[in-house]
């Protein structure tokens, strides 16, 4: 009898432990609802507080920083694209090497001429882009221009840069021989082509967008340096060259190329899993949106986004130093993040 007393005595025990782990459990998912309603909270606060300030939020505010072009509006994006996909390149690798602003050959010094052998290289290369560079003009002569970007969340549809980096890099290429033969004329036309399609690509608010303007100014302003050293340039020449080189920057263009990348980029916050492979997203990624850590990683993003803002908002020679200043808060603040990797390049390292 005593025996039979206690086994029922036990069995009521394990049927009291039982709550134990259901408890445990419960009060696993409710701390999970807690936080991604907290970092969720957090995140609308701060993109309301975001949109207050004037920046684009909502889809329509973005997509009408770039609006479509009318039905029968010559495009001149559509050249600049076809002149970079049919881009002929038949160098060896030893040539394209010796290829100024393609290869590890930079432009001559000042004053100084190309080498016969580089000059041969360039002439054979620049012949085998004639079309390409018949199409590049074309396109510089063209008033609108609007590339088949979409700035919606996730879109597969991202801006082409590099495309339209190598057809003003081509162009960039063309002046320098022209330079360097005494074809001061055709060198002019050929920079002021390349600084219509930078133009081009500083209408897209995107970050890649503005870069590449910035990154074909560039190439434009080292060839010009090189020639002013050279060549003598008629009143005609250096009018076109003032008048494609004061072009000024639209006043909140670094403003809205950080929005709209804000906007794209928000789904994968939401949706983390979207980083990896969509046919074998990471488990890791996953656990981290069900968590609500990516939400949070969102809230800093906003955060991060406006200090880059106003960072352009200072005189440029002060970007460098403050960009250096915030990758080393950066460093500290994304400690630990999946989604945000601080990478310590000192120039908004955390995009």
């Amino acid at each position: 009898m005593a025996i039979e007393e206690s086994g029922r005595e036990k069995r009521r025990g394990r049927f009291r432990l039982w709550y134990i782990p259901v408890a445990l459990v419960v009060l696993g998912l409710g701390a999970v609802l807690a936080s991604r309603w907290h970092w969720s909270r957090a995140l609308h606060q701060r993109m309301a507080a975001f949109s207050r300030q004037g920046y684009p939020v909502t889809r329509e505010e973005i997509q009408a920083l770039y609006p479509p072009l009318e039905p029968g509006q010559e495009n001149a994006a559509e050249l600049i694209l076809e002149a970079a996909q049919s881009h002929v390149d038949v160098l060896t690798r030893e040539e394209i090497d010796r290829l100024p602003l393609q290869g590890r050959t930079s432009p001559p010094w000042r004053g100084w001429g190309f080498s016969p052998k580089t000059r041969d290289i360039t002439k054979r290369f620049l012949a085998d882009n004639q079309d390409q560079l018949a199409l590049l003009h074309r396109a510089a002569e063209i008033e609108t221009c609007r590339y088949p970007v979409s700035l919606e969340p996730g879109s597969d549809v991202p801006f082409r840069g590099h495309d339209v980096y190598t057809s003003g890099n081509l162009l960039c290429l063309a002046a320098l021989l022209a330079f360097d033969e005494g074809r001061t004329q055709a060198g002019v036309e050929s920079l002021a082509a390349a600084l219509r399609i930078a133009e081009s690509a500083r209408c897209v608010p995107s970050v890649y967008g503005v870069l590449t303007d910035r990154n074909i100014r560039r190439q434009t302003l080292l060839v010009l340096e090189w020639a002013m050293a050279r060549e003598t340039f008629t009143e005609e020449e250096l009018h076109l060259l003032q008048e494609v080189l004061t072009i000024d920057d639209p006043p909140d263009q670094w403003a809205h190329a950080f929005a709209t990348h804000l906007h794209w980029r928000l789904l994968y916050f939401e949706k983390p899993e979207l980083e990896g492979s969509p046919a074998d997203p990471s488990a890791d990624l996953k656990l981290h949106g069900v968590l609500g850590l990516g939400l949070k990683e969102a809230v800093l993003f906003v955060d991060m986004i406006e200090s880059y803002i106003d960072i352009t908002g200072q005189p440029l020679n002060q970007w460098q130093a403050a960009t250096a200043a915030l990758d080393v808060e950066l460093d500290q603040t994304l400690r630990g993040g999946k989604l945000l990797v601080p990478t310590n390049r000192g120039a908004f390292s955390g995009l």
